[in-house]
């Protein structure tokens, strides 16, 4: 059964869950608002850790997916499994069986970027699609506009076309350039195209990804200028320092796992990491010693301490002095 957007979510509201949700296409914000609202409704209680399994289609097994999907919840009615590029399971005709005969305790939601199911499954007719296309044009246009004005302000068209051209028509990116730009503005009561071009314009090539990849580099001089531009657009001390700490963990933990032999595949698995993420971090692997990442990890958690404390150092200095010792030879 195909379903727009809107009927999925009062679907939703109503808490009329399926078992089976093929969610496809592009627009990863809907999906992600669809996906939260189901959690909170499946996902609910202290044993919710038991009743949440996450899987990835170029790392999956059909059958390791199956039979979670076939084990009783804990001290739940349901258990909820996301299936994130199931395109790409291998042997992914398995999955007809279980459609077949689902369990009527779980409710899975395969999710795709494709617009179109593999030509290998074949749902039930209660089974759930749904298509998450992008907004463009008006319709992109209003849904600014209406989230702006939900937050009591208003957006000048000139303004809304400028943060449609830095955001390449992303929900995501347009969501996140909004909770600065209304931040900027506070005690105006409209956002400008010159808002736009001082907030979104200044920061669209410059980001916390591209921060951890030039730190991982080594390379002090970029890492401190990014992080100062960051800063300056209003960007969390603490939301940086956390992905700072988690990518450097990562590169601590995968040299460390390669030492005692564990295969790509199994650290992969052991550390939940996707392939594509995975491989992105390979090559800064040689740019450290054990030694080093050791002292890396050390200066994490004298860092994190100095953060959380009611240090007389400025919280963005002592940012850059952790950047600086990351990446000193």
């Amino acid at each position: 059964m195909e379903l727009k957007r809107q009927q999925l979510l009062a679907r939703i509201e109503k808490k009329e869950i399926s078992n089976i949700y093929f969610f496809l296409a592009e627009e990863v914000y809907f999906k992600n608002e669809a996906i939260e609202r189901i959690k909170q409704i499946i996902i609910n209680n202290d044993f919710s850790s038991f009743n949440f399994t996450h899987f990835y289609g170029s790392d999956a097994n059909v059958n390791d997916i199956i039979q979670t999907a076939n084990t009783l919840p804990v001290f739940s009615d349901k258990r909820l499994i996301i299936v994130d590029e199931f395109e790409k399971l291998k042997k992914i005709e398995q999955l007809n069986s279980y459609l077949k005969e689902k369990a009527e305790f779980t409710c899975i939601i395969f999710n795709s970027s494709e617009r179109k199911l593999p030509a290998k499954i074949k749902p039930q007719k209660e089974d759930i699609i749904v298509k998450f296309y992008a907004l463009d044009g008006y319709e992109l246009r209003r849904w600014i506009s209406t989230k702006v004005r939900n937050q009591n302000k208003d957006i000048t068209n000139t303004a809304i076309d400028k943060l449609i051209q830095f955001t390449d028509n992303s929900l995501v990116e347009i969501t996140n350039e909004l909770e600065k730009l209304i931040l900027f503005t506070e005690g105006k009561k409209e956002i400008t195209e010159a808002d736009v071009e001082y907030i979104t314009g200044d920061t669209k090539n410059y980001n916390i990804f591209l921060l951890s990849d030039v730190l991982l580099q080594r390379d002090i001089r970029n890492s401190i200028k990014i992080f100062r531009r960051l800063f300056l657009s209003g960007e969390s001390i603490p939301g940086i320092f956390y992905m700072l700490s988690n990518t450097l963990q990562k590169i601590w933990n995968i040299k460390y796992l390669r030492t005692r032999g564990e295969t790509d595949n199994e650290i992969m698995k052991r550390l939940k990491i996707n392939r594509f993420h995975y491989h992105k971090l390979i090559p800064h692997l040689n740019k450290y010693t054990l030694q080093k990442l050791q002292h890396i990890i050390s200066l994490l958690y004298n860092y994190d301490k100095r953060l959380k404390s009611t240090s007389e150092i400025p919280k963005n200095i002592l940012i850059e002095q952790f950047i600086y010792e990351v990446c000193e030879k």
